[in-house]
């Protein structure tokens, strides 16, 4: 599907974020959140999500930045190994 130039997806349309969001509270399993000390996120994000989840645990990684699973893939995959071990 072609968008018009000037025309915007309304704010709760099919991609917005906000749509996703609303999603978080529903999930049922268990969720691992590794966020790094990105500048490309607000403070707070991952707390915010881990608020929201049923089954959530936060584990960051305050060397990394956006993406931790590249910046500290040998801790990243540690905690993996160690989450799936666990399951």
């Amino acid at each position: 599907m072609r968008r018009r130039a000037g025309r915007r997806s309304p704010p709760c349309g099919p991609r917005s974020p906000h749509r996703t969001f609303a999603l978080i509270p529903r999930i049922d399993i268990p969720v691992t959140l590794t966020p790094g000390a990105s500048q490309l996120y607000a403070g707070g994000a991952a707390e915010w999500q881990l608020d929201r989840l049923r089954h959530g645990r936060i584990r960051p990684f305050a060397t990394a930045g956006h993406a931790p699973h590249l910046e500290a893939s040998g801790a990243f995959n540690a905690l993996l190994a160690d989450l799936c071990k666990a399951e």
